[in-house]
């Protein structure tokens, strides 16, 4: 039911003007648009801004909405009632700038700060023309659901904001403590441990088993047929360098090149940094299977990543299982929890979720319909 969606869950509408004025782009019965229908099934009333990457705004979002360069809440801001639904076209513009369409329970003054907002929100990733998805890989705070073409994505059903923030709270150390709490006390948000790669502090090394034991495994284990493929790429002669780096083998297009990753830590694999060369796509490629098998908790044997030949399908029965004699019982928790409530176990859990197709987005293409649909916070 599901195929590959971009998550993103929060409504905020950029509006592209000139002092003020609508710009180019003005949707409605004629425009190239996106016709949009948000569900609200909350519980409570919502409001809705959508902002763009290259700072416009939606205006009068409905039937002739419009890009401006100013933010004023009496034109950018709706509100939608618990129960009801917002219908709005998404007007095209210039390709190139994703958008976020951000949604919570208190009006907005403008994008809402991610670390220090102290009111429910989240965030739907769009854009013009685009991969659409509700990612979770810095935050999460309101499931949603995301469908078009009679695909959805984002959360089960069965999901509320009650029950996945409950399973947050009931992760390990240090992961239960990626959270952010209101005035009152209750959690607004819980964050990803990517929001920690410069505190290792907080981070505790939560992956750094995982890695040390991990590694040495990978290095001697035995990839069947000798090289591992994904994509274009075809890895083989794994070698552990130091405590923390690898070479392999790279051959793409009939060429070879040996490709070098330095400083597999909790830090830059939770970051999505970690250092490689060549700084192309072999070495980026290999750095990026290396930090979706540290998440997923497999990085000590290339067999449980996902199918090594393309079109590379993920093997998730394998994915945040416990194996004491191989990786430590260590692997992201956080990831681990928004996958297990996720429609087919697909979400944009971590920076590499789309390795093997493991996240949840969509491709949205002029003059589809999408329908976002919140689900209930209790």
């Amino acid at each position: 039911m599901l195929t590959r969606l971009i998550p993103v869950l929060v409504f905020v509408v950029v509006i592209l003007s000139s002092c003020g004025d609508d710009v180019t782009g003005t949707s409605g019965g004629s425009g190239s648009h996106i016709s949009v229908v948000l569900v609200n099934n909350s519980g409570e009333s919502l409001y809705v801004i959508i902002n763009r990457a290259d700072n416009f705004w939606l205006k009068n979002i409905g039937d002739s909405s419009s890009w401006t360069t100013s933010f004023d809440a009496s034109d950018c801001m709706v509100s939608v009632e618990a129960g009801n639904s917002l219908s709005f076209a998404f007007p095209e513009y210039s390709s190139g700038f994703g958008c976020r369409m951000y949604l919570g329970d208190t009006a907005f003054a403008g994008a809402p700060n991610l670390a220090t907002y102290q009111h429910i929100y989240d965030k739907v990733e769009m854009g013009w023309n685009a991969t659409w998805n509700l990612t979770c890989v810095d935050f999460i705070a309101i499931p949603m659901q995301l469908e078009s073409g009679g695909v959805t994505v984002g959360f089960k059903g069965t999901v509320t904001r009650q029950s996945l923030m409950q399973a947050l709270e009931a992760m390990p150390g240090p992961y239960s403590n990626f959270c952010l709490r209101g005035s009152g006390g209750d959690i607004v948000r819980f964050f990803s441990p990517k929001q920690f790669m410069t505190n290792p502090d907080s981070l505790q090394d939560c992956l750094g088993e995982a890695i040390s034991v991990g590694l040495p495994l990978l290095a001697s284990a035995e990839i069947p047929g000798g090289e591992f493929t994904y994509g274009a790429f075809s890895y083989s002669d794994i070698n552990l360098v130091g405590d923390n780096g690898l070479t392999a083998l790279c051959d793409v297009g009939g060429s070879s090149v040996t490709v070098t990753l330095d400083s597999i830590s909790t830090m830059t694999v939770a970051g999505n940094t970690i250092p490689y060369t060549p700084s192309d796509s072999s070495g980026a490629t290999f750095a990026g299977l290396i930090g979706a098998a540290v998440n997923r908790g497999v990085l000590y044997n290339p067999a449980k990543w996902g199918d090594s030949t393309p079109p590379n399908q993920g093997l998730p029965q394998y994915y945040y299982q416990a194996v004491p004699d191989s990786n430590a019982t260590e692997f992201n928790h956080y990831a681990a929890v928004l996958h297990e409530n996720s429609l087919d176990g697909l979400c944009y859990g971590h920076s590499f979720d789309d390795y093997f197709m493991q996240d949840a987005s969509l491709t949205v293409n002029s003059g589809d319909n999408v329908t976002i649909t919140v689900l209930p916070f209790e």
